[in-house]
């Protein structure tokens, strides 16, 4: 009887096996920590690159550039409203509360600007409707199941700029577009054909950090995952494809047993076989078999004297019963669903923390109630009005970081 023509109740073989084992935790599980880390040392170095870009005296010639300073509008009103409507929604699930937000519509109002540079120049900022604005949102508005967010750039704001700085095309000073001070100069900061104006309160650096710790941890549990599946979960099997070799063992025993399940329980049979290697020492193997096996062994006339098993060599503790190699069902299937949530839970935290400014449309999810999230991020509101009013509120407005992840 041949045992590889027989099915094994305890293990994954086949195909499919390999497509998991190689493809989902390895080549998947591996290009997702190759990802992260890339990302990491991105951001890292976008990191550094924004904060010299921020420290270093601006360069006032044409092209693309970064330029930071202060706001200067000319009235009363923000250089930029943008307004959010949100819908919300709350169940429970396993006795706790979660939440959801969903954004319903946004407005964006712009209006030009002079940006004030630590040099004393001012420089016109010309905003459209492709502009990318970075910044903190404050609730309005709650009514229950439905929200208003808002954030303004308003005068006196430190921002950082980024767009493509022209030559003004009449040639001529902009006179009487400000409040006070001197005349900006005949250049402009605006959007390019193909890259939008971007505008970030407190700079950029803040938002590569945050984003360059969190592909760090992420790389981090990823390539944990990645050993902890290929060398714990996975190690019988790939013993066993590269250095299994078949030997003929002789048949010494044989079990049966139950083990409570589901449905009430289940028989196993088992084997147990002695076989010598080159040297001549004696090795005792064991593994479960389809009860056809079994009985064939235990049959008294023409009973099976000996059966295969793929065993290593160096470790003859890994073996089992035929010649092709197998995926213990256990650490197989953890295995398998190790890898899966991992990639899951991968893709789910980086929806989570990515940014308002870089969804296309707002969506916020978390624990508890719509209520509770509500109260949580005023009181996070008014820790950052708090900061704001402190001795360094004049040169720094709240800083919500950018950076794409």
């Amino acid at each position: 009887m041949n045992p590889d023509q027989l099915v094994f109740l305890d293990r994954l073989d086949g195909p499919w096996t390999a497509l998991l084992v190689y493809g989902v935790g390895g080549l998947l599980l591996c290009a997702h920590l190759a990802f992260a880390l890339h990302r990491w040392l991105t951001h890292r170095r976008a990191a550094a690159q924004a904060r010299l870009d921020e420290s270093r005296p601006p360069k006032l010639t044409p092209g693309f550039t970064s330029l930071c300073g202060v706001v200067e509008t000319d009235d009363e009103r923000p250089a930029i409203r943008l307004t959010l409507w949100e819908e919300g929604m709350e169940w429970q699930h396993r006795g706790s509360w979660r939440h959801r937000w969903k954004e319903r519509s946004r407005e964006l109002e712009t209006r030009p600007f002079t940006l004030l540079l630590p040099t004393g120049e001012r420089i016109r900022v010309l905003l459209d409707e492709r502009v990318i604005y970075v910044d903190a949102l404050q609730i309005r508005l709650f009514t229950g199941t439905e929200r208003e967010r808002s954030a303004e750039l308003s005068a006196g704001q430190q921002v950082r700029v980024d767009g493509v700085l022209l030559w003004n095309r009449s040639g001529r000073r902009t006179e009487g577009v400000y409040r006070g001070g001197t005349a900006p100069t005949s250049m402009v900061l605006r959007g390019g054909r193909t890259e939008s104006l971007l505008i970030a309160v407190g700079g950029l650096s803040a938002g590569h950090e945050a984003w360059a710790r969190w592909y760090g941890r992420a790389a981090s549990l990823l390539g944990l995952t990645l050993a902890l599946v290929q060398g714990v979960a996975y190690r019988s099997y790939h013993a066993l494809q590269i250095a299994g070799v078949v030997v003929s063992a002789d048949i010494v025993g044989q079990q049966v047993y139950t083990t409570a399940s589901r449905h009430g329980g289940r028989v196993h049979y088992r084997l147990h076989a002695r076989m010598q290697d080159e040297a001549g020492r004696a090795y005792g193997l064991s593994d479960e078999v389809p009860k056809p096996l079994w009985e064939e062994a235990t049959r008294r006339t023409g009973a099976l004297k000996s059966v295969p098993f793929l065993v290593v060599p160096s470790s003859p503790e890994i073996h089992q019963v035929g010649t092709r190699p197998a995926l213990p069902r256990g650490p197989g299937l953890l295995g398998h669903a190790a890898a899966l949530a991992a990639l899951g839970t991968f893709w789910w935290l980086r929806r989570q923390a990515t940014p308002w400014y870089e969804q296309r449309r707002v969506v916020e999810r978390g624990s508890g109630s719509l209520t509770s999230s509500v109260l949580a991020q005023e009181a996070a509101q008014s820790v950052r009005r708090a900061s704001a009013t402190g001795p360094s509120a004049s040169s720094q407005a709240p800083t919500v970081g950018s950076g794409s992840g």
